[in-house]
């Protein structure tokens, strides 16, 4: 059994067959979504930590987290981590190019292009952006971070064995709820939950409109959480 947090934006906590918590993009201080702390976080067993792209509102809180869990595996885009390196970080860190299938902890992960800025926050660093595939147990999931409608999202979906996908609907920097439509009916995961959206006002997105279409069209079961629920995949 995997349980999978939803703490607002795109910050997303996996709770694996270990106990232990895998992390992805945590935006917390900033983050008006957020149901939790910095040290509330930080109270968590974490053993992994996954990062998208190299934006604020992903890179989050990392460098807190990672300085007080010096033991956190950290996954992330090359350019990240060489960010990170120039931050003091110590961590145990694996650098991922998109289409390597990395296998850390019985988890495995692949990193795919994603269509945004790969800038890593205000400086001279950049990454190429990605989103994520996760398989677990024999479960999968994506987390497709911040993208555009890109033909990869139809390339890689794997005939409906996906069990669960995070898609942004909030438009602007990303898909928006009609593209995200268009990229659950391509992905055909059982499960589509929203993210990245109505944390800042050009982010706004009808979360419930995006649920009855999935259901309508039949595209997958839609799941809309408030910050702090979850999934549970059997």
């Amino acid at each position: 059994m995997l349980e999978c947090f939803f703490h607002g934006h795109s910050f997303i906590e996996i709770m694996l067959p270990s106990n232990k918590s895998l992390l992805i993009d945590p935006f917390i201080n900033g983050n008006k979504k957020c149901e939790l702390t910095v040290e509330q976080v930080l109270d968590k067993d974490i053993s992994t930590l996954i990062l998208t792209h190299g934006h604020h509102d992903h890179i989050g809180d990392t460098l807190e987290i990672v300085a007080q869990h010096p033991e956190i595996q950290i996954i992330a885009p090359t350019g990240i981590v060489s960010w990170l390196e120039t931050q003091g970080v110590k961590n145990p860190m694996q650098s991922l190019n998109t289409g390597d299938n990395r296998i850390h902890e019985d988890i495995e992960i692949q990193f795919v292009p994603a269509a945004h800025d790969g800038k890593i926050l205000e400086t001279e660093f950049s990454c190429i952006p990605v989103w994520v595939i996760i398989t677990i147990g024999g479960k999968k999931i994506y987390h497709v971070g911040d993208t555009d409608l890109i033909p990869e999202l139809k390339s890689i979906s794997d005939n409906g064995n996906i069990d669960l996908a995070f898609l942004p609907i909030g438009g602007f920097y990303t898909m928006d709820a009609t593209d995200a439509l268009t990229a659950a009916s391509w992905i055909k995961a059982k499960i589509v939950v929203p993210i990245h959206y109505n944390t800042f006002p050009n982010i706004k997105a009808d979360d419930m409109e995006f649920a009855r279409q999935l259901m309508l069209n039949k595209y997958a079961t839609p799941k809309v959480l408030k910050p702090g629920q979850s999934v549970i995949l059997e």
